[in-house]
């Protein structure tokens, strides 16, 4: 992570902490790297479509997932109690056999509505799972630890939507399933061979123009240090693991493209090989301070130099003193008509006040960096 990032995410930290706001954050997602088995069954894609409707609740839905027998759930993990959110994970901890389990899970999720998409064998000391129920995708990771037997659940509700915000012309090959969103970064399972997916893009992305930034250092595939994993075998696992499939890991290289869109926001688009298919992971970028929403009376300090942008926030470096800087906007924010809301936050070097004007939020943080200041603007409500 470059440096200004990991200043500035502690600078929110710090404010959040402070100030007692609460924050939300996607689960991070886990990228398998064994490939389909040959022959899996796998049903057709559904495309996706912007008129898509979520679930009303993903607790609800997760409280119909069964607990096997000899299974209970961890202690330190539940079932989320707010039905807006959109992933997480949690674990159950058995003390049956890995295949047991697994054919609990095949017999069980189906009932209650759950489509098993594919099987990833053999994920080191267990079994990988990826289930879907309308707009909800499961991933099941049966393994092991220190000889404890687990079932690792990670759920992700997909939102269409937040593609064709922000990517409304980005195309898609033929039967793309989309099977994780967040706000800037998309995963697509594609029924397509990986490097047909390739060619798909460079032609496409040609013709609408956007300027092909190179292709990234491809990343060489990998089963994991310990040579057993990738030998079939136990690999390291505890005897009660039994004898696993000998695992059907993909070597082949990952393609990584970088297009600069006429808005100038980037984009990156991951190809990764999956036996006859592809993962598709496509990550934007925000160089365009049109696409963050800030608020149109919140000024930017000429000269000042954009080093990351998202919903909602934006990062500059500038040249000149936190204390200038803090002036201009103190000065700035109260002529368009916002209010300091509490008292600020102030070290030697660090300044963070809250704003409001109507129903908008706004924070202000401001902190010295190399010769100059780094200044964050954050509006929470213009996510």
């Amino acid at each position: 992570m470059k440096p200004f990032r990991f200043l500035s995410f502690l600078l929110v930290a710090l404010f959040i902490t402070a100030c007692g706001n609460q924050a939300k954050a996607p689960a991070n997602k886990s990228i398998p790297t064994a490939s389909l088995q040959p022959g899996d069954a796998m049903p057709a894609p559904t495309k996706m479509v912007a008129s898509e409707v979520l679930p009303a609740s993903v607790a609800d839905l997760l409280e119909s997932i069964p607990v096997p027998p000899d299974s209970q759930m961890d202690s330190g993990s539940s079932i989320p109690s707010d039905p807006d959110a959109t992933s997480g994970s949690f674990r159950i901890l058995s003390s049956a056999d890995l295949a047991t389990v697994v054919k609990f899970y095949e017999t069980e999720l189906p009932k209650q509505g759950w489509l098993l998409r594919y099987t990833d064998p053999n994920y080191p000391c267990g079994v990988r799972q990826y289930w879907k129920n309308d707009s909800i995708y499961l991933m099941l990771i049966f393994g092991y630890e220190d000889s404890s037997f687990y079932i690792h659940v990670q759920y992700n509700r997909v939102d269409a939507q937040s593609l064709n915000k922000y990517l409304a012309d980005f195309p898609l090959p033929e039967s793309s399933e989309l099977v994780y969103s967040s706000t800037t970064s998309w995963e697509f399972y594609v029924l397509q061979d990986y490097k047909a997916v390739e060619a798909f893009y460079k032609q496409k992305l040609l013709d609408l123009h956007w300027a092909a930034n190179g292709v990234l250092p491809q990343v060489e595939a990998s089963c994991g240090d310990d040579d057993p994993d990738c030998g079939g075998g136990n690999g390291g696992c505890p005897s009660e693991a039994g004898l696993l499939p000998t695992p059907t890991f993909d070597l082949r290289q990952t393609i990584s493209l970088l297009y600069s869109m006429p808005d100038t926001n980037e984009v990156q688009i991951d190809i990764i090989p999956h036996g006859d298919a592809t993962r598709l992971y496509v990550s934007l970028t925000m160089k365009a301070l049109s696409s963050v929403g800030l608020p149109e009376d919140v000024p930017i300090y000429t000269g000042a130099v954009l080093l990351y942008a998202s919903p909602g926030t934006a990062e500059y470096t500038i040249d000149a003193s936190v204390e200038t800087v803090l002036t201009f906007y103190m000065n700035k924010l109260q002529e368009a008509g916002w209010a300091a809301d509490g008292a600020a936050v102030e070290t030697p070097g660090m300044s963070i006040q809250n704003w409001s004007k109507g129903s908008q939020k706004l924070s202000v943080m401001i902190t010295t960096y190399q010769d100059g200041s780094m200044l964050v603007l954050d509006c929470s409500t213009c996510r």
